[in-house]
């Protein structure tokens, strides 16, 4: 969750199509709360909580969603039941749009609403916000409060990205290697991100199991979806003869540990 954003001073544009109207306003992302997609990349959220009443039918609802992306905004589309309603496409890319799509229902039953945006980074997965709108006809939206709560409640889902991992080889250290007792040696796996977040400086490598051998927790760069990364950490050796194996793994900027845990075997003669 990011609640500190620079002020973006944005151009107000407005559009209009047959079947609705988007505006881009000028805000600061300190509007934004519970902003969420993909780590160190695009992220979008809906402002307000106007999708979670039931909508009288002809009447106008308005959704505002705040996206980021410190690579650029290439657009913001709108959809209601698989159909295109508008594309918010800004002339030059944006490192920050907020959006006010309005639409207004035609008939009283449940529409799939949803909002897509995309970075000018053709690498950075988009993000998609899917809102479940309950439209009611006018007698219903009138019911007394005990009438209205037998309503449906309208329901929201962000499809967010994944974290996962592979190990793509031991570059230092293969499993079984000799060291010396009390000798310092730097362990390296090169990792591959084969989830759909890119990971943020954010992002730790930490010890699970096992001796952590003087190292400790370290910060990863950042490493877009689908990019390897060489994971390095400074160690010694026991001075005690035997056999030690020190297990590692990532954990997102939420301390969430993800992916595969990834070890150093060695034998101290």
């Amino acid at each position: 969750m990011h609640n500190k954003w620079p002020a973006v001073l944005l151009l107000i544009v407005l559009s209009v199509t047959a079947c609705g109207i988007s505006r881009q306003v000028s805000s600061t992302l300190s509007d934004a709360s519970d902003l969420t997609g993909n780590s160190g990349g695009l992220e979008s959220a809906v402002l307000g909580d106007a999708h979670t009443r039931p909508v009288p039918v002809g009447k106008k609802l308005v959704i505002t969603s705040a996206h980021s992306d410190t690579d650029g905004i290439r657009d913001v589309k709108f959809y209601v039941d698989g159909i295109l309603i508008d594309d918010e496409s800004p002339r030059f890319s944006q490192t920050f749009m907020r959006v006010e799509n309005e639409w207004t229902p035609p008939e009283a039953k449940t529409y799939t609403l949803k909002i897509e945006a995309h970075s000018v980074n053709l690498k950075t997965p988009p993000t998609v916000i899917i809102l479940n709108i309950t439209a009611v006809d006018s007698a219903v939206s009138a019911a007394t409060p005990a009438q209205a709560q037998t309503q449906p409640t309208p329901t929201s889902t962000i499809i967010a990205c994944s974290n996962t991992n592979d190990l793509v080889s031991d570059v230092t250290i293969p499993d079984g290697s000799a060291i010396q007792p009390g000798a310092t040696f730097q362990k390296t796996w090169r990792v591959k991100n084969t989830g759909t977040c890119n990971w943020s400086e954010s992002y730790t490598f930490r010890p699970v199991s096992g001796p952590a051998l003087g190292a400790s927790t370290v910060n990863t760069p950042f490493v877009r979806s689908g990019d390897e990364v060489d994971l390095s950490l400074a160690m010694t050796a026991p001075s005690a003869a035997g056999e030690y194996r020190s297990y590692w793994q990532l954990f997102d900027a939420k301390g969430r540990a993800f992916g595969k845990q990834f070890y150093v075997d060695f034998v101290v003669p």
